[in-house]
């Protein structure tokens, strides 16, 4: 059997300014109640919805989706924790959140993880403590080694 992998196409996380301001609330508060290196958007989903009807006014409907990595210097597991403080203390939007320690992250890119690799290359980094980009090197991903694995 043969199979061909195709390598995939990458596409960056482009949010417009008015998603940035939207996500900057939340994650002010983020920073103020937790060791906070980096928060990286890679995912957004806009559902838009309009209703017209003759026996009811016309109604819009927005619901956006945020999916962010937040990665920190401590590498307790602290994910429902924040989830659980984001849903108490946002809700302009449905926000899923991943957290991680910056150690773990970096050994997950060097073993060649797709997800990570993703997310920190192509997704749009919305704070970092430092003031600069992550810095880490990425490995080209060799679709069929990772197929293997």
């Amino acid at each position: 059997m043969n199979i061909q992998l195709k390598v995939m196409e990458r596409n960056n996380v482009n949010l417009s300014s008015l998603q940035c301001r939207e996500l900057e609330e939340i994650i002010n508060l983020l920073i103020g109640q937790y060791k906070t290196e980096y928060v990286i958007c890679f995912g957004c989903v806009n559902d838009d919805k309009a209703t017209a009807s003759c026996f009811i006014e016309a109604v819009q409907q927005n619901n956006t989706h945020y999916f962010l990595l937040m990665i920190t210097t401590e590498i307790t597991r602290i994910e429902h924790e924040v989830q659980d403080y984001v849903n108490r203390h946002f809700d302009k939007a449905s926000i899923t959140i991943i957290v991680h320690g910056l150690e773990t992250v970096r050994n997950a890119i060097n073993q060649g993880s797709r997800f990570f690799t993703a997310v920190c290359r192509d997704g749009m980094q919305l704070y970092s403590a430092n003031g600069l980009r992550l810095n880490i090197d990425y490995p080209n991903l060799n679709p069929a080694i990772t197929f293997s694995k």
